[in-house]
């Protein structure tokens, strides 16, 4: 959303008569969220042809019987056709089925038949139990066109201006104020394809949809889980999602000993989460660290003015900082995952406002089939698609108005020394 010069001369020297950063705040949030409110608005208008499709499918009994029919007009080089699915192109565009090109080797790259709601749901519902970044707050936006552009505050410092370029004075009545000049960037959300293969034997599709559904959906479920977990997390950008490790706002703290995470460490982190961020936080570590937040009982440093550290019996972490029945760390839900780097390695633990995490969703899940890659074996191939995108949204990490520690919300611990 831009501002127009005299709305943003208003707006300024509403800011002054205000006397208060708080003003700046409040303003610049409800730009913010009307504008993201519009993104979603413009880009959330179903598609009328998709939207019949699939209220056609709703004739399917279950995702078994769809996944048969796909497997028939496959088989059939596309003669035994039911006219309740539907084709989506690499654009995610509805094609009818007599423009389909069955190929022979049945790997066709460019699309795939779309997984009708109530099963679609029922497998994202599969996988955000599997899944940690999706259950904790990013902020979704639907695509409709490839690229998509989310306006976001470019900013580095609060030394002398805020929000990318907001300054307020002290002035007296009728004075000049110098014009400011709000630096406004944008995020790019690009689709890109995420695909995964699994073969089912030919004995599930003979006269038995159930068993090919039993087969076929969980394990598609914890695949899609898994594989855009690694990408929102360690995806390094350019062909696939960008990831939270690798976001150019991360501040990455010095950890205190070389092969552990140790106290200091973790409070270390916490305060150089962005303040506004401190209680949305989660905090991700990998199953390496977990014994270390457990049972550590040595601080490279004293935790009071004592010359010499205070060691206690009691494990440091589980007396003060861990709560391992509720999952917490310092108040806030810990997770424990293996697609977070293994122990003294940079990214063994973070913690992170997911809300600062764009995901964008080009294309709901299709479905393929292939009777010929593993003919001799007598299995189908079955392929899923998906298009997305994921992006931090800050583009570095602010220098605070008063202090030389940098703050962001993703802060993760560095590697070994």
């Amino acid at each position: 959303m831009e501002l127009d010069k005299d709305t943003l001369k208003k707006e300024l020297t509403d800011v002054i008569k205000a006397e208060s950063s708080d003003y700046i705040k409040a303003q610049l949030k409800e730009h913010l969220d009307t504008a993201i409110a519009e993104v979603k608005k413009s880009f959330a208008a179903p598609d009328p042809a998709i939207e019949q499709a699939k209220k056609d499918a709703l004739k399917f009994k279950s995702f078994g019987e769809q996944a048969s029919a796909i497997w028939k007009f496959r088989n059939s080089g596309g003669r035994d056709r039911d006219n309740r699915l539907a084709y989506l192109d690499q654009h995610g565009q509805l094609q009818n089925l007599d423009n389909v090109k069955a190929l022979v080797e049945g790997t066709d790259s460019t699309g795939g038949f779309l997984v009708f709601p109530q099963y679609d749901a029922d497998i994202k519902y599969v996988a955000l139990e599997q899944s940690i970044i999706r259950p904790n707050g990013p902020t979704i936006i639907p695509m409709k066109s490839d690229t998509l552009l989310i306006p976001r505050i470019d900013e580095t410092s609060h030394a002398s201006t805020v929000y990318g370029g907001f300054v307020g004075y002290w002035t007296g009545e009728g004075a000049t104020m110098t014009e400011a000049n709000p630096k406004w960037g944008n995020c790019q959300l690009s689709a890109h394809k995420l695909a995964f293969w699994t073969r089912a034997s030919n004995e599930l599709l003979a006269d038995n949809a159930v068993g090919l559904e039993a087969f076929l959906r969980p394990r598609v479920a914890e695949t899609l889980a898994w594989f855009e977990d690694i990408a929102f997390v360690q995806g390094a950008g350019g062909g696939q999602p960008l990831g939270i490790l690798n976001a150019p706002c991360l501040i990455s703290v010095t950890r205190k000993n070389t092969s552990h995470v140790v106290p200091m460490d973790i409070l270390k982190m916490y305060t150089e989460v962005l303040p506004a961020s401190r209680d949305k936080i989660v905090w991700l570590l990998n199953h390496e660290v977990l014994m270390d937040l457990l049972t550590s009982t040595v601080e490279p440093y004293p935790m009071t003015y004592a010359t010499t550290p205070a060691y206690s019996a009691t494990p440091w972490f589980q007396a003060n900082l861990v709560d391992p029945v509720k999952k917490t760390i310092l108040g806030r839900p810990y997770f424990v995952s293996e697609k977070m780097s293994g122990l003294g390695d940079a990214g063994d633990i973070g913690c992170f406002d997911l809300s600062y995490y764009l995901i964008g969703e080009r294309q709901p899940l299709t479905i393929d089939a292939s009777t010929h890659v593993y003919f001799t074996s007598d299995y189908t191939a079955w392929r899923f698609v998906e298009r997305i995108d994921g992006q931090p949204w800050l583009q570095s990490a602010l220098t605070p108005y008063k202090g030389s520690d940098t703050l962001s919300p993703f802060v993760s611990l560095s590697a070994a020394s």
